[in-house]
């Protein structure tokens, strides 16, 4: 009884307060001037994320012109490839087409020795999330021998795994394996990085079956292009030099090293 009581009262005040000389001010203020200006923010709002977005894609795609490959045996010869993780299964437990399809595509620019080695790159944040296993564990299967295969396992994201394969694995050239939208987002990123990068298209599953990574892309490139170019955003974690040896001759012999075969 005493919470209707009280309801009631504040809806009389409410009642009194709209009939009142302030509020139709107020309301007259916001119709007449309030309204419109907030019309044109929105809209002008809008216009510019959707051009920043425009400018985003297109700064990409001018940036990987030229260097990704559908065919592995057109890809020019670099010693390490970097292959971009992405989990096993899904969500719901299905295997997933896009981490089966870059590991295929991974074997298949070793086998035709457009590589000499390996370096996977993912998310191992906690001791349940292991995907860096997962990826070597499957690029064996496919007969690539495990000193071939190097392991980055604070590749928390794309632009970490860039700036890492410079910074940590001290590489200035390599070949990015990633489906095409992807891995062209990743050549972008590893050129603002120093890196003289190209990149080999895993095959993209079709879209109707696997949407989200397409969908993702458009605002994935505007915030790498943000981060990357406006903020210079550093990796999560850099940590220390995991020098990737690929010259025979230097010595003494690092601990990982990627020699011609």
């Amino acid at each position: 009884m005493d919470f209707r009581f009280k309801r009631g009262r504040l809806a009389n005040r409410f009642a009194a307060f709209r009939s009142s000389r302030v509020f139709r001010r107020i309301w007259g203020w916001v119709s007449e001037k309030g309204l419109p200006v907030l019309r044109k923010t929105v809209l002008w709002g809008s216009f510019g994320i959707l051009a920043f977005a425009a400018i985003s894609y297109a700064s990409v795609e001018i940036a990987a012109f030229g260097r990704t490959y559908s065919q592995p045996d057109s890809v020019p010869k670099n010693a390490v490839g970097l292959v971009l993780g992405t989990s096993a299964k899904t969500a719901d437990g299905r295997p997933n087409a896009y981490f089966a399809n870059r590991i295929t595509a991974a074997a298949e620019l070793y086998r035709e020795k457009r590589v000499d080695c390996l370096l996977v790159s993912w998310d191992n944040s906690t001791l349940h999330y292991n995907e860096i296993k997962s990826m070597q564990l499957a690029l064996m299967e496919k007969g690539i021998p495990p000193e071939r295969i190097f392991g980055d396992y604070a590749g928390f994201r794309t632009l970490d795994s860039m700036v890492r394969a410079k910074e940590v694995f001290w590489l200035s050239r390599f070949t990015v394996v990633s489906q095409s939208s992807h891995a062209k987002r990743a050549v972008f990123l590893a050129r603002l990085s120093g890196s003289d990068a190209i990149a080999f298209e895993a095959e993209t599953p079709p879209f109707f079956a696997w949407p989200i990574p397409v969908l993702r892309e458009f605002p994935a490139r505007t915030l790498a292009f943000y981060e990357a170019v406006l903020v210079e955003m550093r990796p999560k974690f850099l940590g220390k030099s995991e020098r990737i040896e690929t010259d025979p001759a230097v010595r003494p012999v690092p601990p990982k090293v990627c020699y011609p075969r």
